[in-house]
């Protein structure tokens, strides 16, 4: 099981092509790999949006007011 620093856990391969996204979005850079090119780095910037946006959901106070009614 792969952690990041962001709290995202991902199996090794996952994990693996994530540090690459990360690299390679911080550096500007590019990868030697065939299949890391522009639709790559959309498919993994996308993932992460939707990964925060689960989480800013499930931080929000209507979210947490629903999780209370839904206990009750």
């Amino acid at each position: 099981m792969f952690s990041s620093n962001d709290g995202f856990n991902l199996c090794e391969s996952c994990g693996s092509e994530f540090e690459d996204f990360v690299r390679i979005s911080t550096n500007h850079g590019t990868s030697e790999l065939f299949w890391q090119k522009e639709a790559w780095r959309k498919l993994w910037s996308a993932w992460v949006d939707y990964q925060e946006a689960l989480k800013a959901f499930k931080d929000s106070p209507e979210f947490q007011k629903l999780s209370k009614e839904l206990e009750d």
